[in-house]
Order: C-alpha cells, then sequence, then structure tokens
C-alpha cells in the first residue's frame, strides 16, 4: 500500500543520491547535497552505515598532520572546546588525553572491523559472490538502457521513452544469466510486478521483508542504492536537467531503486528455498542503533580532528590576509609538509598597461602572483570563468549544444557558430565524412577490416600531431588544436540568434559591473582556461566548472566581441560606462596543464595593438615558466623537466593534479591577496563591497560562485576520504561506457567523483580533505541578511558545509559559529609537536 509515509521515506532514501555529469561535460558535484537540509557531520554519520565506509580521514592521518605540524596546538584546544559543547558523550579534556584516545581508538578498530550487512544479497551464500554479481547485471540493463546509438542495436524500449522498471521487466523475460549464477526465481519475481509502479513494487517488497520502521525502511534502501550508487547518479543527472528546465522525464532514479529491489528479494526467497536462516534485517537495525551510540566516542574524536585541520589551515591564512610578510610563514600545499617562502605585497601601478581577467579557479592563483611579480603595469583579477555568458553554444562540428555556464543556472541565450562561407559546404561534407567512418568503425564486421582498408587516411594527422610535438620539442609554442577556430566567425552570433541590440548591451554591463571593472587599461585580456590531456575520459574534469565542464574560451571570445564592439560601447556609455577608444579586449585561454597562456582571435592591423600582444606574449612566457616550477615543486616529489610531454602522453595517468589542495575562497580587493603565496589553495574571486552599492553582486557570489566552489571542494573531499564509494578508481582500469562514465573493469557500477590518481601520487595523498573555508570582505549584517534570504546558502552555512569567515575594514577576521561571529586570531606554527615539547622540556 502506498502512502505519504513511503513516499517520503523512498525521497528520503533517495537524497544520499546527488546527480554526476557526462563524461563530454564533467562537473564537480557535491555528492552529498540532497542532504544538505541536515548537518555535515550528521549526515555522513548516517551515511557511514549506508555506504560501508569511513567519511572523515582516520585518525592516524591527523595525528601525522599534529607530529609534523600541520595542526598546530592552539587550533586542537579551541576544537576541543567547541566539542565540548556540542558532544553529549564525554570526551577528552586535553590534548595529551586526545592523543591517547584516538590512539586506542585506532588499535581498537584494527582489531574488530566492523561492516553491518544490510542486504540480502549480501547477507547470504557469500561464496555465491551475488551481491557483485547483482551489481554488474544491474549495471549491464542501465548501460543498455542509456545508450544512445553507440551500439549497432539498442533497446527498443529506451527509444520509445519508457521508464527504467518498465524497460528492465521487458528484457528480463527473456534474459537468463541470473539463472546461471544460481538465482533462479529472478524472473518469477519480476513477473509479479508487470502491472506495477515502481513505487508500488517497493512497498510491496518492504511488506514482504517485514521491514516496517521508517528508520529501518530508510537505512535498507539507502544501502540497496548506494551499491549502485554511480548508476543512480545518473539517473539523477536527468531528473536534474528535466527540472532546470521545467520539462518532464521519463527517467526516475526511483526505478534503479526497485530494480535493485527485486533482485534483493529474489535472494531472500532462494535463501529461504534453500532452508538458510532468513536475513536478520531487524537484528541488523538493532546493531546499527547500538553501534551509532557506542561510536558517538569515535565521531566525536574525529570531528576534533577535523575541526583542528581546519581551524589550523585558517589560521595561517589569517595571518597572510592580514599583513604578515616574514619570509618565516606561508600557506603550506596540500599533502606537502614544506613552508615556502612569502614574497611581499605589491600595489600595482596606478595605471596598469595590462589587466588580464582569470577564472577563479584555484589553478590561476600561482599564474596571476608570477605575472603580477614579473610586471608592475599589470593588473589581474578573479571572476566565475563563463565571464557572465549565460548561453547554451554550439558549435559547427557537433551536434548538439552544450551550457556553457554553471551547472546551477540554465541557459538564457542559444548561440551557434557559423562557419565562414567559403567553408560551410567543405565543412558539411568532412561532418558528414567523418560520420559515416566512426559508424563503419563500429559495425560488427567492417570494424574487424577498418584499419587495414582505411589506416591510411589517419596518415596525415598522424605527421601533422608529430610536427607539432617537434616544435614544442624545440620551444615553440603552439596552440592547441581544440582552441583553434579554424576561420569560424565569432564576430556576431547574437545577430543570428535573434538577441537584441538592448539584451547585448545588458549582457555587456552586467559582465563589467559583476567583474568591478572601474579602470580600464590599453590592453584587457579575459582569460578563459581549460586543460589538454590524451586518452583522458575524465579530460573534461579538468576543464572549467563555471563553463558547465568545458574549456572557458567560448565563453572569452563572446564577452571580448561584445566589449569591443563600437555600438555596444557607445550604449554602455549612455549607462555611465565608458570605455576608452585605445582600449582592446582580447579573448586568451589558460592552458591549466602547462599553465601556458595563449591569446586567441589576436589579430590586428593597428601597429599599437600588435605591440601591446607581443609584450603580453613575452610577460606570459616568462609568468608561465614561473609557475610551472612553483607547481610542480610543491605538488610532487618527482618533478618532469618537459610538462608538455604530460598533456599529449597517452600514457600518462596524472597530466595535471587539478584542483587538488582546493581548502578556500576569498571574495575580496585584490589588494588584499596580491603578492601573498596562497599556493594555488584558494579560489580568488575579486570584489569591493564599497563598490557594490544594492549588495547584488555579493548576492551573486555567495549564491552561485561560492555554492560552485563548495562542490568542487566537496567532491575532491568524498574522493579522498571514501575513494571505494565516492572515488573513479584506478585510471589504468577504466573502460567508458557510451558517452556518459566508466566502468572500473569489464563491467559492474559506474564510478564517480575523482580517479584515484587525481588525488594520490602513488605514495601518498596530495589532496587534504578539509571544508571550505571562504573569507569575505564585506559588511557582516549584508552577509547574514543575504545568508538567511536564501535557504540552499543557509544550510550550507549553519550545517557547517562550509565555514564563512568575514574581514571587516580592518584586515580583522572573525569566523561565523552558531549566528555568532568570534575573532579569528591568527597563529603561525611550524614546529613540529614533538619539537616544541623538546624545547619546553629544555
Amino acid at each position: 500500500m502506498i502512502d505519504d509515509a513511503l513516499h517520503d521515506e523512498v525521497e528520503e532514501a533517495l537524497k544520499c543520491v546527488a546527480p554526476s555529469w557526462p563524461l563530454q561535460n564533467t562537473v564537480a558535484v557535491n555528492p552529498f547535497w540532497f542532504m544538505k537540509d541536515r548537518s555535515f557531520i550528521e549526515a555522513l554519520s548516517s551515511l557511514e552505515s549506508a555506504t560501508h565506509a569511513s567519511l572523515v580521514w582516520p585518525l592516524d592521518h591527523y595525528l601525522k598532520d599534529l607530529e609534523g605540524g600541520r595542526i598546530s596546538e592552539a587550533a586542537l584546544e579551541r576544537a576541543l572546546a567547541d566539542e565540548s559543547k556540542v558532544s553529549s558523550a564525554p570526551i577528552p579534556e586535553t590534548i595529551d588525553e586526545l592523543i591517547e584516545a584516538s590512539r586506542n581508538e585506532i588499535h581498537a578498530e584494527a582489531g574488530h572491523p566492523t561492516t553491518l550487512i544490510l542486504s540480502c544479497a549480501e547477507a547470504f551464500l557469500p561464496e555465491s559472490r551475488w551481491n557483485v554479481t547483482i551489481i554488474n547485471e544491474c549495471g549491464k540493463h542501465a548501460a543498455a538502457y542509456f545508450d544512445r546509438r553507440q551500439a549497432i542495436a539498442g533497446l527498443p524500449s529506451a527509444r520509445n521513452k519508457e521508464g527504467f522498471f518498465e524497460s528492465w521487466k521487458q528484457e528480463i523475460r527473456f534474459d537468463r544469466s541470473m539463472d546461471f549464477f544460481g538465482l533462479k526465481g529472478l524472473r518469477d519475481c519480476a513477473r509479479e510486478f508487470a502491472e506495477a509502479s515502481s513505487r508500488e513494487a517497493i512497498a510491496v517488497m518492504l511488506h514482504e521483508l517485514a521491514i516496517h520502521s521508517h528508520t529501518e525502511r530508510v537505512l535498507y534502501m539507502q544501502r540497496l542504492i548506494t551499491t549502485v550508487i554511480g548508476w543512480a547518479t545518473h539517473f539523477r543527472f536527468h531528473e536534474w536537467q528535466a527540472e532546470l528546465t521545467n520539462t518532464a522525464t521519463h527517467i526516475q532514479t526511483e526505478d534503479l531503486l526497485a530494480v535493485r529491489m527485486i533482485y534483493d528479494l529474489a535472494c531472500f526467497r532462494a535463501a529461504n528455498e534453500m532452508k538458510q536462516r532468513r536475513p536478520e534485517i531487524d537484528m541488523a537495525i538493532a546493531h546499527w542503533k547500538k553501534s551509532l551510540q557506542a561510536e558517538l566516542h569515535t565521531l566525536s574524536l574525529r570531528r576534533i580532528w577535523l575541526r583542528a585541520a581546519e581551524y589550523s589551515f585558517q589560521d595561517t591564512a589569517a595571518v597572510l590576509l592580514q599583513g604578515f610578510t616574514s619570509s618565516q610563514a606561508s600557506l603550506p600545499a596540500s599533502g606537502s609538509p614544506s613552508f615556502p617562502e612569502l614574497t611581499t605585497n605589491a600595489s600595482g601601478e596606478e595605471n596598469p598597461w595590462m589587466h588580464v581577467v582569470f577564472c577563479i579557479d584555484v589553478r590561476s592563483e600561482l599564474l596571476r602572483r608570477h605575472l603580477e611579480l614579473s610586471d608592475s603595469g599589470i593588473e589581474t583579477s578573479g571572476f566565475a570563468g563563463f565571464f557572465g555568458m549565460p548561453v547554451a553554444y554550439q558549435k559547427s562540428t557537433e551536434a548538439r549544444e552544450t551550457s556553457r555556464l554553471p551547472a546551477l543556472l540554465a541557459p538564457a541565450f542559444h548561440l551557434e557558430e557559423s562557419a565562414a562561407c567559403r567553408q560551410n559546404y567543405d565543412l558539411r561534407a568532412r561532418t558528414f565524412t567523418e560520420s559515416y567512418f566512426r559508424n563503419l568503425r563500429k559495425a560488427p564486421i567492417s570494424s574487424f577490416l577498418f584499419v587495414e582498408l582505411f589506416g591510411i587516411l589517419a596518415l596525415g594527422r598522424v605527421l601533422r600531431r608529430n610536427l607539432t610535438n617537434l616544435r614544442r620539442l624545440f620551444g615553440i609554442r603552439v596552440l592547441p588544436q581544440r582552441f583553434r577556430d579554424r576561420g569560424f566567425d565569432h564576430t556576431d552570433p547574437y545577430q543570428r540568434a535573434g538577441i537584441s541590440h538592448a539584451d547585448r548591451v545588458q549582457l555587456a554591463e552586467n559582465a563589467l559591473r559583476r567583474m568591478g571593472m572601474r579602470r580600464f587599461a590599453p590592453l584587457i585580456v579575459l582569460a578563459g582556461h581549460g586543460s589538454v590531456t590524451a586518452n583522458n575520459a575524465f579530460g573534461s574534469s579538468l576543464d572549467c566548472g563555471a563553463c558547465g565542464g568545458h574549456s572557458g574560451d567560448i565563453n572569452a571570445r563572446l564577452l571580448a566581441s561584445l566589449l569591443n564592439d563600437r555600438d555596444i560601447r557607445a550604449s554602455l556609455a549612455e549607462r555611465g560606462v565608458s570605455i576608452p577608444d585605445e582600449t582592446v579586449f582580447v579573448a586568451a585561454v589558460h592552458e591549466t596543464v602547462t599553465d601556458e597562456i595563449y591569446l586567441l582571435d589576436s589579430r590586428s592591423s593597428s601597429a599599437r595593438e600588435r605591440n601591446l600582444l607581443k609584450r603580453a606574449q613575452d610577460v606570459f612566457a616568462k609568468a608561465s615558466l614561473a609557475a610551472r616550477k612553483e607547481r610542480q615543486a610543491s605538488r610532487t616529489r618527482r618533478p618532469t623537466a618537459l610538462p608538455h610531454r604530460r598533456a599529449h602522453d597517452w600514457s600518462e595517468v596524472r597530466p595535471s593534479w587539478g584542483l587538488a589542495g582546493n581548502a578556500g575562497f576569498i571574495a575580496a580587493p585584490r589588494s588584499r591577496t596580491r603578492g601573498v603565496n596562497l599556493n594555488g589553495r584558494f579560489f580568488l574571486h575579486d570584489y569591493d563591497w564599497r563598490h557594490d552599492t544594492d549588495f547584488q553582486t555579493l548576492r551573486l557570489i555567495l549564491t552561485a560562485p561560492m555554492v560552485v566552489a563548495s562542490w568542487i571542494n566537496l567532491q575532491y573531499y568524498a574522493s579522498t576520504v571514501a575513494p571505494q564509494v565516492y572515488g573513479a578508481g584506478n585510471k589504468t582500469l577504466h573502460n567508458p561506457v557510451g558517452e556518459f562514465g566508466v566502468v572500473e573493469g569489464n563491467g559492474g557500477d559506474l564510478r564517480v567523483g575523482l580517479p584515484f590518481q587525481s588525488v594520490h601520487d602513488g605514495e601518498r595523498f596530495v589532496h587534504e580533505p578539509l571544508r571550505l573555508s571562504v573569507f569575505i570582505e564585506a559588511p557582516l549584517e549584508e552577509i547574514e541578511r543575504i545568508v538567511n534570504q536564501n535557504e540552499a546558502v543557509r544550510q550550507l552555512v549553519d550545517g557547517e558545509w562550509l565555514h564563512l569567515l568575514v574581514i571587516d575594514e580592518s584586515g580583522a577576521i572573525k569566523r561565523r559559529e552558531a549566528h555568532i561571529f568570534e575573532p579569528v586570531q591568527g597563529q603561525v606554527n611550524h614546529r613540529p609537536l614533538a619539537a616544541r615539547r623538546r624545547a619546553d622540556h629544555v
């Protein structure tokens, strides 16, 4: 029987599943997004039983950080005091007691590992490996269901837009795979629900399994859906897109849950027929409740250590942001014991000759710093990499448009790329030919003869690639193929799309005001970012999250074309935004694997502009080299002399560290951070509240860039603390499925999150799992007002999914704790604990 209670239970169970984006446009996602109405620790502790994984770093990691000096004693004492206010369990009173309790807990966990058995497939016949087989079978059916012409023959039910539950019931009538694995009653179970909806089937199965209480039902369904969490996230993605565009969809996550439950019901019946003991679900739940009470002590310990690590990071950052310029202090690199020397603050020229706008992505921090240090006439700023262009864009060579904006937003405009007239015919002919040969390569018979018959056609491409690699070997900078425009017309796609002049002016004005641009240098470079890698299924995860998992070159080109338009400038001047005639906007791309900056569409007939561009290219080359060297030294113990080879090496599993190490977000004037070595650990968004009269820009920062940064941060967090559940596994074992995901090996669940090689160098983790620390320089009352007016932001802040810190005009920093802002006393602590105690003893 379906009632409101069951509806709520299913919805609550499925909250543990967040969407994951396809491989073509991978977007970093907070895997706990739908649980944000609960506190961070409460949500993670409830998920540990369902996922069979610890979602906070093991205690031994924190003990090593304390010994190495990464966690300060002052921060640990504050964390102990905080925990004493909220914990109902007895906690240690001193640091020594905490260390002793933590060591005892480590020994206890090693001697008595506990795993709750919460599904029938796991409880019975472990030698038959039913649970693993069921996961593989669910993956097989889901892969066929989501196939979009990758296979020559697809499922009729998928083509007819039937739900997954209906599709599976049709296919399972003929699929005898589980019969061969000993589960002979599966098809009989499926037949019983031939006319039932997924929700009706779930209700019947919960009743037969005698799972009645709300807690039991939610936990049981959570366990089942997390065994196929990768496929569940892909279902959730389709639901997310439908909700974002306000369209209907036949793809529902609960269909997958119903299918997974039928497999479990078949296991239950099979076990009873074999006269085995019925799985004691009630006992498992009771044991879980007891374990939860017993583990309050362990949970408190882990929460104390996590807070202490975050406080230590915040204390060091606070010192730097308050103008500390001693060469003895700097923000440490994630996963590294080293403390690079801090450079002194520099103010920059009054009238810069070049202004470079970067994405707030943490990888731009190093490059911005080196650019400013190399030439005091350069000014940089940080802004979301889609540059305020909320567009869906379709390239001439692509079958469908792609959204070039944050995943939280829906596109406001739809634009198409148009080839120059003389190339239209050639382009259509080439696209048709390539499509034809791709189909030949996939066909059952012609695929065996494809290389022998048509391999010679790849000769030109091979020669061009070798020539390009040879030029790079001799130090010649070559614009990567993916950023070349091939003669396409980027000048005015807005008119072709029917976007009015008034809308274009509004787009341009919004971008300039949100970027806080109040003075205009002769050369303004809009630098989106993207990566170039080879044989990398997760290549788009290294691109721009603000651009929807694509490179930011298109958005930079679109905004540059607007701001260079004389008619647009004239209309902007009427609105009080006067751009000097000598100012030119140039699109660029920051290639993040090699830290090179490439100017795009930089052809000019003016000698003055050519000189500016030449000067810019020289400065970019020097800054890129310096940033490359620093990044390698801070992120790996084995730097390479030729980082360009990483980008084009098919065997390279670590071409780039991506956003590893991210831990903070700063929205403040550049004068607050200029010249400070933040070691690539902060998202830097330029913001000056004194020029934000209505605080709409502050609202935008708190509701969009900050939330996106939190998504990235928590994806890295989850992929580090629980790689077996929320990580994408080993790159060397990946096999792509369709065009939307990978499996590890030859089947099973989709792997979500980040590959293990993205957070681990083979010997140690290079990412330190800390919640995002957000530093905002703005009036405290305005920040509090915006937080309280936006439910999602309020949940993130109140639930401690991130830390909110406010910088006042004097530079003092306050941390928001339970609606109270407390002063942060920045401390620099470099000596390891053992060394300090030896010194104190002497």
